[in-house]
Parts: structure tokens; sequence; C-alpha cells
């Protein structure tokens, strides 16, 4: 079975398998988190352009740890002055 594909087939792949929908915008974001935060990045975001849906269920482990180790706090707007 093959597990790297191209961004919008990755994109079409992991919605067929979670039938949770993903915009290759996300994985843009996704990918700036773990060049940052996720050491073996580079497994996940190959340098061809392909993406590695094996590494990228372990680097979304990996992110979840993250997230709950650094919470941010709910950012609210202010309220309009009339």
């Amino acid at each position: 079975m093959i597990h790297q594909f191209a961004k919008k087939k990755f994109c079409e792949v992991w919605k067929e398998q979670t039938g949770q929908g993903m915009s290759t915008a996300t994985l843009d974001r996704q990918k700036a988190w773990a060049k940052e935060n996720y050491p073996d990045w580079a497994l996940v975001f190959l340098l061809n352009g392909l993406v590695d849906i094996d590494e990228y269920q372990e680097m979304l482990k990996a992110m979840s740890v993250w997230k709950r180790a650094n919470p941010v706090g709910r950012i609210t707007k202010g309220r309009r002055r009339a």
C-alpha cells in the first residue's frame, strides 16, 4: 500500500480514512508547526513535496501531547464602543 501522497491527494485519502475533511491550508499550518516543534518533521513532509500518512499520524500524537503541555489562553475580542 502506498503511504506517500501529494498534498491534495493526501487530503482526499485522509477524508476517506477518517471521515474528516482537511484543506491544504490546514496541512500547510501543520507543516509550519511541525518545522518548529517536531524533530522528525522531514519524515512527514518529504522534500519531494509528498506527505507520508503513517508518519503524519505519529506527528498528530506528538502534536496532541504538545498542545496539552502548552495550553493557549482563550482569545476574546473587545467590545466595540458606540
